[in-house]
Parts: C-alpha cells; sequence; structure tokens
C-alpha cells in the first residue's frame, strides 16, 4: 500500500535505470533510497558499477551486494539489481565487457515507450557499454550523471573521480549519447548535510535509516576517504534524483561537447549537451528526509 496520500498522473511518470557505484561512497545509497521510493521514478532496474582498483579489487561486485542490500530494505525486486561491468573500458573493440548490466540497459530502452532515463552516479562504463552494444539505443536514452567539472567545459585538465575513473566511457557518451545532463562536481558538491542532521532525520528511520546512517558512520572513520570533513557529508548523488523529479530544480546552461586525449585534456567536437550549475538542494534533500520518514512509518520517530 503506498504511504503517499497524493498520486503521480500516469502521463508524468518516467522510466527509469540507476547506474550506481554503491560500494564507492555513502552517498550512491541515499540516492537510491530516495528514487526508488518515488512513484514518479518507474525504475526498470539497477545496474551495479565498478569504481576502479585503487580500494578493491572487485569494486563491481562490492557495488552489486550493496545495491541488492538496498532493494531488500526498500521492498524492491533484488533480481532486478544487475551486474556492470568489472572495470573501465580499454578502448579496443575486441576487449569491450558486455555485462549483464549493459545487456539490460540496451534492452530497456529498446523496451521503453516513451524516452528512458539513465540516472549515473559514478563513471558512465555502463551505459558506454551498452551504446557499443547497440548504437540505435543512442536516441532512447536520457543520461543524467553527476560527473566532470566546471572547468573542463572550458578546457581544464580531468580531475574529477566519476570522469577520471573512465575517461574513453565519457568520450563514447559524449560522441553517440543525444541526450546528455551533467551535474559537475561544482554543483553536486553543494548537497552538503551534516552528519548531526543526517543523525536526527534518517538514524531514526527504521531499519533503512540505521543502514544508512551506519554506512555514514563507518565511512567517515575510514581513513581512504581522506577528503571528507568529518562532521559533514555530501549526498551529491541525490542532485540525479532531484533531476528526474522535477529538471526545474535546476538551473542550467548549454555547453559544447569535448572529447578527452591521452592526458585527460578536452578536445571540442561537435554538438552540446546540458550542463547544470546550479540546483534547489533544500527541494532535493527535503523530499529525501521526508520519503524516507514515510517509509519507515511506525517505525520512524524523525524530526524534520
Amino acid at each position: 500500500m503506498s504511504k503517499y496520500e497524493y498520486e503521480v498522473p500516469e502521463s508524468k511518470q518516467i522510466e527509469v535505470v540507476f547506474c550506481s557505484d554503491a560500494a564507492n561512497e555513502g552517498d550512491d545509497s541515499f540516492a537510491l533510497a530516495q528514487g526508488i521510493l518515488s512513484p514518479k521514478l518507474k525504475l526498470q532496474g539497477l545496474v551495479a558499477t565498478h569504481f576502479g582498483e585503487q580500494r578493491s579489487a572487485d569494486s563491481m561486485e562490492e557495488s552489486y551486494q550493496e545495491c541488492r542490500r538496498l532493494a531488500k530494505l526498500l521492498d524492491f525486486n533484488p533480481e532486478k539489481v544487475y551486474r556492470g561491468n568489472r572495470r573501465a573500458l580499454a578502448g579496443a573493440a575486441e576487449k569491450l565487457e558486455i555485462s549483464e548490466g549493459a545487456k539490460f540497459l540496451a534492452e530497456a530502452a529498446r523496451q521503453a515507450q516513451n524516452k528512458l532515463y539513465v540516472g549515473v552516479m559514478g563513471p558512465l562504463t555502463d551505459v558506454a557499454a551498452a551504446l557499443l552494444l547497440d548504437e540505435s539505443i543512442s536516441g532512447k536514452i536520457h543520461v543524467v550523471w553527476t560527473g566532470t567539472t566546471l572547468g573542463m567545459a572550458g578546457g581544464d585538465s580531468c580531475r574529477e573521480a566519476n570522469a577520471r575513473k573512465d575517461k574513453e566511457a565519457l568520450n563514447i557518451v559524449m560522441k553517440k549519447c543525444r541526450d546528455l545532463s551533467v551535474i559537475p562536481f561544482e554543483t553536486y558538491s553543494q548537497a552538503l548535510v551534516s552528519l548531526a542532521e543526517l543523525q536526527l532525520k534518517v538514524g531514526p528511520c527504521g531499519e533503512l535509516g540505521r543502514h544508512l546512517f551506519g554506512r555514514l558512520q563507518e565511512l567517515n572513520v575510514d581513513e581512504s576517504r581522506s577528503w571528507t570533513a568529518g562532521e559533514s557529508w555530501c549526498l551529491g548523488d541525490n542532485t540525479v534524483v532531484g533531476m528526474l523529479l522535477n529538471p526545474r530544480c535546476a538551473k542550467t546552461r548549454k555547453e559544447s561537447r569535448y572529447v578527452l586525449d591521452a592526458e585527460g585534456r578536452p578536445q571540442r567536437i561537435q554538438g552540446e549537451f546540458t550542463l547544470v550549475f546550479e540546483m534547489n538542494m533544500r527541494y532535493i534533500l527535503g523530499d529525501l528526509f521526508a520519503k524516507l520518514a514515510l517509509f519507515a512509518g511506525s517505525q520512524s520517530e524523525i524530526r524534520i
């Protein structure tokens, strides 16, 4: 039974797939929870994405297990969680890995009644693999991705993690995907929340809330996450969900497309993409906290 006292008209619902390196950071799990709990989003499935080999020999598998864990906590069918590519694209067609996640994504795009929205929270590997598998889907998908920096659109070298972990995939998506919205680091990093607020608003939200806040507690003291501030967290991937729920929560502009050379320097190519330079974080985070509390129901002692 729905937790909501409102309905989303069928005409305003959209078909969605999420690609997430869920085990890499804590914010992916928050974003996936918000997405799964959003009735506007007709979620077709989750694709687990790798996050490089610096901290894990099989990061995709770790992401897969976290996605399945979340699916069970959120009453989402765990059989709709798919393994993505195990590593970044090598650049040569004969070495291309076509994972079950890439195959699922291509098929979901072919079967979509209208546009299939693909929310990417991590490297673009699985979207690129799906496009290489079936380029005909290039006009059937709209990719919304947290990656790059504002400076890259102006020619700065690639430093942002999601872009850096698979430059070849970024190049393929820039060349082949017709509808691409990019939320750069300078924008998604504004989704800052204190750990105290998360303890107050998320921790009490039943088993799901305990899992979400508990992961952040563990990651916050993990020495390999040296970039964290100690008493706050960036829920940057929730900006992807915000864009899917209501694009009007963002200010955007068109930028020229580019590909990265061997040194990670952008080189202009034909076409444009949508760059998101500002977002209404109150709307995005308020929606997250409300949906977690409503899902928890009687288990929740949340105070918003």
